[in-house]
């Protein structure tokens, strides 16, 4: 389909920019179809193919070179797909006969846009047929198309291009020039070039000799190999860095040949005779690549050298490698390692450690760098035994990043071992680790273990305590409610009380039956003191319950102000609408102090604004005693405010009235304006009828 509307755009332009007389537009289309495997072809002969592929060159030519960029995409795009058609397998005759007939249109007469794009093809499509036309082009004066003809030279699949790119190189002065002759004979691994690229080694340009390096590698020859060799040992500088690169090119070209034993040589010669460590590592990883057992030796051989590269690359080694008794050895130099290297060694053993290293990972958690510790406690997290458990809740005291990280590691330790270790370190001992121990278990979500760290929670080590009691609230339900509100209610320490508290916050968001829960809390209010009945109300005003309200309801009665105020605000902030009808009772009640009053109008305006699962007429209700209830202007302008959350005609009758008193005339417009936006998606004669009567802005 593509291909069709090119040929017809195609078409367009010819007959919008040209005239013609060898074939009518039609017939143009035609041929363009077949040609391009649109339609089937005609069996033509190799001359007739000539002619064909000529008269469609003849138009495509002129508009491959187009002033106009615009108009030179589709002839350029069709005739690429012509190319591509004729050098479809099994159509040898076609893609000859079209080379054949591109070859003799890259002389000066033909534009040089349309030169290129012909070039471009015989890159893709090119042979014999072309070597020699391409041979001529690369001494064009035009640098675009040398560029473009050594490019298709170098992907001609026929060993002729290898004498017209050589030919090129002997009179070739730009040193540009001479590097992609020189990349391409390397790519082409042309070995009668080797000569030459061997006197290349010693250009002054260092440009030149390190591309002629890098051709020599790719060739690979004997000859090319003693020369790289030769310049290797005698050479310094950057044109030396070229030919080590070159070497280890050859190396991988060597062994991709098969011929595994030359490659192994050559790396090792280079890993002997290098003082460039990071040569020393590349060739390192190429023995490996070739040889493993070599690999493994040289590899601790590089690790106990003082080289960093060559420790770097031995690391990398042995964790492709995954050998136990190399990971053992570079685990027990940890010690004496460099702080960076010691890194290299733990992410390795954080992979492949085990039993055997254990010990060695376990003495870094002692190391003076914090990187090193948290390193260490990663590794450990291959190892799951009662050791690593130990050597784990020991380190929580190293600081809070060692803390997460321990947590982090023991929640994904498996195994019974560790599930027993912790919970015999999380009963009794040393208070610090009991308690890194009953975090450990609520990390790992141990809910089998919430009664006993209940009992934890009521003992009498406050920091175990604590930790227990924000483990309940982690993997704690409803069964566990009454014994954080007895911690509640009796703490010892504010901490306890602090913890539990958040504990029962958690536990009760997470409750199916919010009714049982609250009516259950509320229950306690009674035999608190002051502080536990505070921390009773923010948990009954979290619930939001409506069983709960009775309970507030009576504090916020109470003749203890502190208790009554924070009945009052825990009213204030209650989390759904069943507190509206308590809440205006107190923005009602003349004989409250006017800072609840306001308070109280605050919480009903919010419930108002934010529930929209009670009915309209129930909210539009509470606004009205609402505002019958407000003590100043201000209140009111607040109450109208939430109206236009009540989307019903009957809040615009309301909205009405307040419209032309001055002192809400401003807020009951606003809201008038927004509640005819709503009236519209219910009652759109409603919502005119509201907006006639509200002045237009200024």
């Amino acid at each position: 389909m593509r291909t069709t509307k090119i040929i017809s755009a195609f078409v367009c332009v010819i007959l919008s920019l040209t005239c013609f007389n060898a074939l009518a537009a039609d017939d143009i289309e035609v041929l363009l179809k077949e040609l391009s495997g649109k339609t089937a072809s005609s069996g033509r002969s190799a001359r007739e193919l000539r002619g064909v592929y000529n008269e469609a060159l003849d138009h495509l030519v002129p508009l491959m070179a187009a002033d106009d960029f615009e108009y030179r995409y589709d002839p350029q795009k069709l005739f690429s797909l012509i190319a591509a058609h004729a050098a479809r397998p099994g159509a040898e005759k076609e893609r000859q006969s079209l080379c054949e007939v591109m070859v003799k249109r890259l002389g000066k007469k033909t534009p040089q846009a349309s030169r290129v794009w012909l070039l471009r093809q015989l890159e893709n499509i090119g042979s014999k047929e072309s070597v020699s036309a391409l041979g001529k082009c690369l001494e064009d004066a035009d640098e675009e198309v040398r560029e473009v003809a050594r490019r298709a030279l170098e992907a001609n699949p026929s060993s002729s291009a290898n004498g017209a790119l050589r030919a090129a190189l002997k009179d070739a002065g730009d040193a540009r020039w001479r590097i992609g002759l020189i990349n391409s004979l390397g790519q082409r691994r042309d070995t009668r070039a080797v000569r030459t690229l061997v006197k290349a080694l010693g250009d002054p340009d260092e440009s030149v000799a390190a591309a002629a390096a890098s051709a020599l590698g790719n060739i690979s020859n004997s000859t090319a190999l003693r020369a790289l060799f030769k310049f290797y040992e005698n050479e310094t500088g950057r044109t030396k860095k070229a030919v080590s690169d070159a070497l280890l090119d050859a190396g991988t070209v060597l062994a991709g040949r098969g011929d595994k034993k030359a490659a192994l040589r050559l790396y090792e010669k280079l890993y002997d005779q290098e003082n460039e460590a990071s040569i020393r590592a590349a060739a390192l990883g190429g023995i490996a690549s070739v040889d493993a057992q070599k690999g493994l030796d040289k590899a601790l051989e590089s690790f106990k050298s003082n080289q960093a590269a060559l420790q770097t690359a031995a690391v990398q080694f042995a964790r492709n490698a995954a050998d136990p008794d190399l990971n053992k050895t570079m685990a027990d130099a940890l010690p004496g390692l460099r702080i960076a290297l010691q890194l290299q060694v733990l992410g390795l053993l954080s992979e492949q450690g085990n039993e055997r290293t254990q010990s060695s990972v376990i003495e870094m958690l002692d190391s003076r760098e914090q990187a090193v510790r948290l390193a260490a406690i990663k590794a450990l997290g291959h190892v799951a035994n009662r050791a690593t458990v130990n050597a784990l809740l020991a380190a929580v005291s190293k600081g809070r990043e060692e803390e997460k990280a321990v947590m982090q590691t023991l929640a994904r330790l498996g195994g019974e071992d560790v599930r027993s270790a912790l919970r015999q370190k999380a009963g009794s001992g040393d208070s610090e680790i009991r308690v890194a121990a009953i975090k450990a278990l609520a990390a790992r979500s141990d809910y089998d273990q919430v009664g006993r760290v209940m009992k934890y929670a009521r003992g009498v080590d406050s920091k175990v305590a604590v930790a227990a009691i924000e483990a309940v609230g982690s993997l704690g339900g409803d069964s566990e409610i009454p014994g954080l509100v007895g911690i509640v209610l009796n703490a010892r320490q504010k901490a306890e009380r602090a913890s539990a508290q958040a504990a029962l916050s958690s536990l009760c968001r997470r409750s199916s039956d919010t009714s049982a829960v609250s009516t259950r809390i509320a229950s306690q209010m009674a035999s608190s003191d002051i502080d536990g009945k505070r921390a009773i109300l923010d948990v009954l005003q979290l619930l939001g319950d409506t069983s709960g309200l009775d309970a507030v309801m009576a504090a916020a009665k109470s003749k203890n102000e502190t208790l009554r105020d924070a009945a009052i605000r825990a009213l204030c902030g209650w989390s759904t609408y069943g507190a509206a009808d308590s809440l205006l009772a107190i923005a009602s009640d003349k004989k409250q102090p006017l800072k609840y009053n306001v308070l109280a109008m605050r919480g009903i305006v919010r419930l108002l604004k934010s529930e929209n699962s009670v009915s309209n007429a129930t909210r539009l209700d509470h606004a009205k005693r609402a505002l019958a209830a407000a003590r100043s202007a201000d209140e009111t302008r607040l109450v109208i405010s939430a109206l236009p959350s009540i989307n019903d005609t009957a809040t615009a009758d309301l909205l009405i009235t307040y419209i032309d008193d001055p002192k809400t005339a401003e807020e009951a417009t606003q809201a008038a304006r927004e509640l005819a936006e709503s009236l519209k998606k219910i009652d759109r004669e409603a919502s005119r009828k509201l907006l006639r009567l509200v002045p237009d802005k200024e």
